[in-house]
């Protein structure tokens, strides 16, 4: 029998990165049916496509997280499996221009700073999102801005596959108030803040943003 899936996906994440031969990547998100305006947690799979010193394909069926490199014949080998993330980390890459952060963000990334947290941000997702998953380790985010306040990164296209990812290896994705794959999109383009990596790191996070918001 036949089933119909329904496929969100950025082709090239990162564009603006590749005149200066920075690394960029391909996200895939599937579901099941034809409806893509489905909360993340409904995805079938998700997947990334990292293109760097190696071509490296990562991806989840919501069994673990497993990561495959290309080789010379053209073929996906498997060289990890099973990516666990660690409770913490001490890698932070922050998006978003410092001086728009609103008061809460503005803490947290000074909290981080003071406390040896080592800034690693190369301007894309997908290599920034690869280095805290394979490292296991740390916290990316792009948060609600003063003039961008539902942030920059898109729910369906980006948000929901990386966080079914990073979900799958024990970790944690949030828009800063609620978990990523329980937002129900309204729209294709819709866009959230986010903060995503491990569980401890996205729950200061939250809570240093709960502090400000009271």
């Amino acid at each position: 029998k036949l089933r119909q899936y329904a496929v969100c996906y950025d082709p090239l994440d990162g564009s603006s990165l590749v005149d200066v031969n920075l690394a960029v990547g391909t996200i895939v998100s599937i579901y099941s049916g034809n409806d893509p305006l489905q909360a993340g947690r409904n995805q079938m799979g998700a997947m990334y496509v990292l293109y760097g010193p190696r071509t490296t394909l990562v991806y989840s069926v919501g069994k673990g997280v497993y990561e495959f490199t290309l080789n010379s014949l053209g073929e996906y080998t498997l060289t990890r499996e099973n990516i666990v993330l660690k409770d913490h980390g001490n890698i932070y890459s922050p998006g978003g221009l410092r001086q728009k952060y609103l008061p809460g963000q503005r803490k947290f990334v000074s909290y981080l700073e003071d406390n040896g947290y080592k800034l690693r941000y190369s301007g894309g997702f997908v290599p920034d999102v690869n280095q805290i998953l394979l490292k296991g380790s740390g916290i990316f985010m792009y948060p609600a801005l003063s003039d961008s306040p539902e942030g920059k990164l898109r729910l369906p296209f980006e948000l929901n596959p990386m966080a079914f990812l990073i979900e799958n290896a024990g970790g944690a994705a949030s828009t800063g108030a609620m978990p990523i794959l329980d937002v129900v999109p309204e729209h294709l383009d819709q866009r959230c803040p986010v903060y995503i990596g491990c569980r401890r790191e996205v729950a200061m996070a939250e809570d240093f943003l709960a502090v400000e918001a009271r």
